[in-house]
């Protein structure tokens, strides 16, 4: 299935995720107790809808949601997401590879983060990976690291 984390539940039902349920299943992992307004538009249009608890700095607990997908038979999951969920799940010790794209291009801090902030205060507590391949994929560079333990 494809899965999208959205805490407060505003993926349109109009949206080509939702539209495209025919394709490939939609599991949309979101806190607990949305109303049905919210809920069923996206129900009726074939999206599973998987509540778990908040985070208690805001947004999905993304522990429960690992869980919850275990629970629903899901081993491994591919994370393409935005800078926050890829934090959290770093932060929650819940990456094990991460397959890196770089563009031979710069944003500078005018671009949106690849990992949101994280509160490291010094090195210490840096997410070590070490590269298992690398190589060049069009003009772009990609590396596939593995977690250091």
């Amino acid at each position: 299935p494809r899965i999208v984390v959205d805490g407060r539940l505003r993926l349109s039902p109009a949206s080509r995720l939702v539209q495209s349920i025919d394709e490939a299943p939609l599991w949309i992992v979101t806190q607990a107790g949305h109303a049905t307004d919210l809920r069923g538009p996206l129900e009726e249009a074939g999206a599973e809808i998987v509540e778990v608890a908040r985070a208690d700095v805001g947004g999905v607990d993304v522990r429960a949601a690992v869980r919850a997908l275990a629970a629903r038979g899901l081993t491994r999951v591919l994370v393409e997401g935005g800078g926050q969920l890829a934090a959290s799940m770093l932060k929650e010790d819940l990456i094990d590879r991460i397959a890196w794209f770089r563009a031979p291009s710069v944003a500078g801090g005018d671009g949106l983060p690849a990992i949101a902030a994280m509160g490291i205060e010094n090195v210490s507590q840096l997410f070590e990976f070490e590269r298992l391949s690398a190589g060049m994929w069009g003009l772009d560079t990609f590396e596939l690291l593995k977690r250091r333990r």
